[in-house]
């Protein structure tokens, strides 16, 4: 994207300003019109509001030698997603002055839907039927799903949800760009106006499309679940059950099925029977001895029902039974040099289990792992950095204020990241995945008491809300959204603050916050930190690049100013850290400059020194690698890092 200025023949402008980043239906924007003339003759001021590609609302206002004119508009269902205002005027020179400013509406209903239930109550049960209400626009087409809540605990990220309807909607907007255009006609043909020669033309009017919120009140009125270990050795083990009842005293017949190769009370008799009472508003456990007879997966069955009642539920688990003993690992260490080990130029190894057979549990599986590391001197410390028992100490449950939280909710972040993508949640047991993702879930709970109306985030509620501590949220919640429900407004509403409070037009982005935590944010605030604090929130950006380029408009346009001006910028830089970080930011978009990371590297090729510490060393440090990472190493290139391409 090029940013060029305004043309005009004869030196008279006019700039559209507005006070609000996103505004919700039914509120009152103030624009002002700012005027820059030759001449202050009385001049017709003509405004536009387009949404969608259609005409929603004009006006006229005649100045009295005024340069700021200000109007309130208020906010219709018409506007919505967004809509674009245009102001011109014309000179005594019959020149046309004018100008085109983007508007974003706050996602929301378009037109009159209410869904209700005919026969209202405290909740529904399952299997009776239901009456609905729906209220809605005269001749309006109204769809109806159903959905089991259970499904979305498992993907909750295709909801047909109004903001997505918006963003489709958006897709077809016909302007061009968020701002005006390069002279007097561009900003017409920016905004998306059509210019036709018949008046008869246009389409008849639609009330739009709305999305009314969800009736989820169904539950059962007695139902029970089972619980199960997770996983189990063959060996004696108790089932719980527990039922609900509402809302008088009830005898429940609780009834185990027999399940092949499980002992139990009900092995040789299809089902064992146990009554027990329960009272109102009430939780009984009932517990059951089962003995698996052999590994493998099992179906464990519970049925239960009322007594004199119709009243009934059932459920079913699978439960995983492993053998007996302990998991037992036998390392050999092999050393790779065909060339004085090998024949010419291969070398060829042989590995055997050094476990004897007869200590192996019969029938249990066994397997073999090889991993290659090299430079013998470096390899067992990286090892040891990476390895998943270093990563078990990362699992910690998130709190404090809005900076301490994010400090916290980090490192459950990355380890489960880490964990699932080597596969090592053996290692620090199963169970730690449910324990990381509910780490994170309380992490971003907490974070969400921080956020501001603007959609920044601070270290307290009552603070103004900080660059770098948004940009951080954003990069951290873009990580958990692939594992946890994380609501992209959230994220994208973060986007938009750093891109309309944060950033300068030359695409700088500076702090207009603070942050209270110094010891977190590295070593931005050192020298260069303005290409640091720039890097650090184009990163953020590129992060979110996946789940917000359709709703925040100018986020293509926001990436390449910042690139751009670090492309200018990382040249005159003399700090390693903010070298490193820029070096980044820019190989992210395909423009690293190998030759200036490479000037600031140590002697030894080993590391980024940085004057004022360790600390910001191996920060700098790592964003080097990610940089050469990310750019693909040349392999000709025979130095320490190509074992990390």
């Amino acid at each position: 994207m090029v940013a060029l200025p305004y043309q005009t023949k004869s030196d008279n402008y006019i700039h559209i300003g507005v006070e609000t980043a996103e505004l919700q239906l039914g509120d009152n924007l103030k624009i002002n019109l700012n005027l820059k003339r030759q001449s202050n003759d009385n001049t017709d001021i003509t405004y536009l509001i387009l949404s969608r590609g259609q005409l929603v609302k004009s006006g006229r206002y005649k100045t009295r030698g005024q340069v700021l004119i200000s109007l309130i508009i208020p906010i219709t269902k018409e506007m919505l997603p967004s809509f674009r205002i245009i102001a011109y005027y014309h000179t005594a020179g019959n020149e046309v002055v004018s100008d085109s400013v983007w508007v974003d509406v706050k996602d929301s209903c378009m037109g009159s839907l209410r869904l209700e239930s005919s026969r209202p109550a405290p909740s529904y049960e399952p299997r009776r039927m239901f009456g609905l209400k729906v209220t809605g626009d005269p001749g309006a087409t109204v769809g109806l799903v159903a959905v089991d809540k259970g499904v979305y605990v498992l993907n909750n990220k295709h909801r047909l949800t109004q903001k997505k309807v918006w963003d489709i909607v958006e897709k077809y907007d016909t302007g061009c760009t968020p701002g005006g255009g390069k002279d007097s006609m561009g900003v017409f043909f920016d905004a998306g106006l059509v210019f036709e020669s018949s008046t008869a033309s246009g389409t008849a009017y639609r009330q739009g499309i709305c999305i009314w919120r969800s009736i989820d009140n169904c539950r059962k009125e007695f139902f029970i679940d089972l619980r199960l270990p997770t996983l189990l050795s063959v060996e004696a083990a108790g089932v719980r059950q527990s039922s609900q009842l509402q809302p008088d005293h009830a005898t429940v017949r609780v009834d185990l099925i027999e399940t092949e190769d499980v002992c139990s009370a009900a092995s040789k008799h299809s089902r064992y029977r146990q009554e027990v009472r329960v009272g109102p508003s009430t939780t009984r456990s009932v517990p059951f001895i089962i003995i698996p007879m052999r590994e493998g997966q099992f179906r464990i069955e519970v049925k239960a029902a009322v007594k004199d009642s119709s009243l009934n539920d059932g459920i079913m688990k699978m439960l995983r039974v492993v053998p007996e003993g302990v998991l037992v690992k036998q390392p050999q260490i092999v050393t790779l040099d065909p060339t004085h080990k090998g024949q010419g130029g291969k070398q060829e190894e042989t590995l055997n289990s050094a476990i004897p057979k007869k200590d192996l549990v019969p029938n249990s599986p066994t397997s073999t792992q090889i991993s290659v590391t090299g430079r013998e001197q470096v390899a067992p410390l990286v090892e040891n950095a990476i390895s998943a028992k270093s990563m078990d100490t990362l699992i910690q449950q998130p709190s404090g204020c809005g900076e301490q939280n994010m400090i916290r909710m980090t490192l459950p972040v990355i380890a489960t990241i880490y964990l699932d993508k080597t596969n090592q949640w053996e290692t620090v047991g199963f169970q730690k995945r449910a324990e990381a993702l509910q780490h994170i879930k309380t992490g971003y709970q907490n974070q969400l008491a921080y956020r501001k109306k603007d959609g920044s985030f601070a270290v307290w509620a009552s603070h103004a809300g900080s660059t770098w501590l948004t940009a951080y949220v954003v990069k951290v919640f873009a990580m958990a959204n692939e594992k946890v429900a994380v609501q992209n407004d959230v994220i994208c509403d973060a986007v938009k603050f750093l891109i309309l409070k944060a950033q300068q037009p030359d695409g700088l982005f500076t702090e207009v916050g603070r942050v209270s935590h110094g010891e977190m944010i590295g070593d931005v605030r050192g020298t260069d930190s303005d290409a640091s604090m720039t890097a650090f929130c184009l990163i953020a950006m590129q992060e979110s690049r996946r789940l917000c380029t359709n709703t925040v408009n100018s986020l293509p346009g926001s990436i390449d100013k910042a690139a751009a001006y670090l492309e200018k910028r990382l040249p005159s830089l003399t700090n390693p850290y903010a070298v490193a970080m820029t070096s980044y930011a820019l190989a992210n978009e395909g423009k690293l400059n190998r030759d200036i990371l490479y000037n600031f590297v140590s002697p030894e090729l080993s590391h980024w020194p940085v004057p004022k510490g360790r600390v910001y060393q191996l920060e700098a440090t790592a964003y080097a690698l990610l940089a050469l990472v990310k750019t693909e190493c040349n392999h000709s290139d025979f130095n320490p890092f190509h074992a990390f391409c």
